[in-house]
Parts: C-alpha cells; structure tokens; sequence
C-alpha cells in the first residue's frame, strides 16, 4: 500500500470510502495482534492500517507520536467518528494524560501486558516443563523489579530524564540482579549506574535520580503493575526467569497470546474496538 497523505486520507474517507471504518495501529506486531483478534475474513466496511500506510513529515515522538497527532488532526476534520486510534498506553493512564477522544488506548502499558495473566503463565509453564509453576508466583517474582525500571523510565515525561533504560536491560549484567528462590531483585542502585553512566550522565547525579526514582515508586507504583510495566522489561525479566533467550522468551510472549484471546476480547478497550469495527 502507498503512504497516502493526510489530504489523500481525508479524501478517501469522504469520497471513495465513504463506509469504510477503520483502525490505525502503531506498526507491524500491532497488525498481526489484531489479527488474531479480528481475522480479515470477519471485516467487512472495516480495515486496520499501520500509521506507516499515512505520511506524516513531522517523525516526533516515532510511530506513537504520529498516531497521536492524526488523531488530533482527524478530530479537526470531522472524521474522529470514522477512525479509531489503538496506541499503546504507555504511561498516559497513569499520568492522566488527555488524549482526543477517537484514541483508544491499551488496557495495560503494552501489548505484552495482554499475556501477563493466568493463562499465559499456563503456557509458559507448559513450553519450560515448568508444571508447578502458578502466575501468583511468578508475579511476585518480578514484580519490584518491574517496578523500579518502571519508575526510571518515569523519569522521561516526568523531569525530562533522556536514559538509556531499554540499552541497560537489554544487557543487563549478572551482577546487576540476584536470582533466588524464584524472585528476581535488581540490585538498584548499581543498576541505575549503569542506566547513567550509558546515557552519559555524570555520577555526580547518581543520589539525586536514585531518590527521585524511589520517590515515583512510592507515587506511581500501585494498582495493578500491568499500568506501567514495559513489555521489553517484562521480556527481559521472563528471558532470566525461564533461562532463555529475550528473543526466544519474545516469541513465548506472543504465543501466549492465543491462549488469552477469548479473555481479551472482553476487555474494556479491546471490547469498544471491536464493537466499532463491527458496526
């Protein structure tokens, strides 16, 4: 498919197309998602694209930010009610942040958070022979890990933090973490060095950030950590947990999710996407 420009788009809608709902998602693995969720065969005056399919100059914020801003842009024509935005969260939840109203946003940070459950657990058990393992357990395992990179990556929209959070988890050493009795602890401090020292920032910083990082923990980190957990963090994690590879553990993640679809079509943003695909 040629990228159409936003001109073209509108164009489309309102004379060539002018049945046609559709979804746009963020890129390639949002596509495949959603078609495990709503097969071609299904659509009909529907179609999911990839903001990769409309033209968009302005690259701020990647494939996200231009999700965001034509959005804005089909609210201030009058075709919000013909496209729906399904983004990944990201923090926007948990920051309040106000979107337009034709942004539908995940029911967790990201796509992986949609594996993050019982049933997904049961399959990862299965593939590892892991057989008496249960996701309570598993959840405890990870879960203040998971939250203190969290609240390091909280530090972007929040103070303008710029660090190389994803570089430091993708190889993030074994003196970094300890690994006992099925719980995996970063060992925080030597952790956020690191996270500093790649995104070159001096050490000098290193209380300030470490106390600022403690303090959005205590603020941000309740509920449900399925809000503000990466799914590259999650990755990551479960790659140690289960003794892989995180592109081996990657590939787990999404085959977990064709154990979980029947639940996740009756969440609440996956539920309203649906509803306005079929109508």
């Amino acid at each position: 498919m040629a990228r159409k420009t936003f001109d073209e788009f509108c164009y489309m809608l309102e004379q060539q197309d002018p049945n046609l709902n559709l979804v746009i998602v963020e890129g390639p693995r949002d596509l495949f998602f959603w078609q495990r969720l709503f097969p071609v065969s299904d659509r009909k005056d529907s179609e999911i694209w990839s903001i990769d399919a409309i033209d968009d100059p302005d690259d701020e914020g990647g494939s996200r930010g231009r999700l965001i801003r034509l959005a804005k842009n089909l609210e201030k024509e009058g075709f919000a009610s013909r496209v729906t935005i399904f983004a990944d969260a990201d923090f926007d939840r948990v920051l309040k942040v106000k979107n337009p109203n034709n942004v539908c946003l995940t029911d967790f940070r990201d796509l992986e958070g949609y594996a993050y459950n019982t049933k997904g657990c049961e399959h990862f058990a299965f593939v590892f022979n892991n057989h008496q393992l249960v996701f309570s357990d598993l959840e405890q395992g990870l879960e203040e890990s998971l939250q203190y990179v969290s609240s390091i990556r909280l530090t972007a929209p929040l103070d303008g933090e710029h660090l190389k959070v994803n570089d430091s988890m993708e190889t993030l050493k074994s003196r970094e973490y300890e690994f006992s009795g099925g719980v995996i602890a970063i060992k925080k401090k030597r952790f956020l060095q690191r996270v500093l020292q790649k995104s070159g920032v001096g050490l000098t910083d290193l209380d300030r950030i470490c106390d600022r990082v403690d303090d959005l923990s205590k603020r941000f980190n309740t509920g449900t950590s399925k809000d503000h957990i990466h799914g590259k963090d999650l990755v990551k994690l479960l790659s140690i947990y289960f003794d892989c590879s995180p592109s081996e553990m990657g590939r787990h993640v999404w085959g977990a999710l064709n154990f979980c679809m029947d639940d996740i079509r009756r969440l609440p943003a996956i539920k309203k996407t649906l509803g306005f695909l079929t109508t």
